[in-house]
């Protein structure tokens, strides 16, 4: 089952999807693009997720998301789940900042 996460504003929509994985595990799951189909990056876990217990500052789940823009190490599903969503929410926003400017821009040559 894929947990697809949604972040709307001014009509444009970034959604990015990557399947249920436990992070008790060692496993990589793909994060991709809803509308492209396009792989943007990972979640790898090295089996410490779910409740951290990691002794080192590399332990738990890794996020790496558009070539190492948006990276981060969490402790547990959750917190995985929040920083993709505020991901997913940051660039909804430059979407649609820049859908305004482009109107903007429409009007003054107009």
């Amino acid at each position: 089952m894929g947990w697809p996460l949604t972040a709307k504003s001014g009509g444009m929509e970034m959604r990015l999807k990557f399947k249920h994985f436990s992070g008790r595990r060692w496993n990589t799951v793909p994060v991709t693009e809803e509308s492209t189909g396009q792989e943007v990056g990972h979640i790898r876990s090295n089996g410490v997720g779910f409740g951290g217990g990691g002794t080192h500052a590399e332990d738990g789940i890794e996020i790496y998301l558009f070539g190492g823009r948006y990276q981060m190490t969490v402790q547990t599903y959750d917190q995985c789940w929040g920083f993709i969503r505020g991901v997913e929410a940051v660039l909804d926003q430059m979407m649609s900042n820049q859908d305004i400017e482009y109107r903007k821009n429409l009007r003054d040559v107009g």
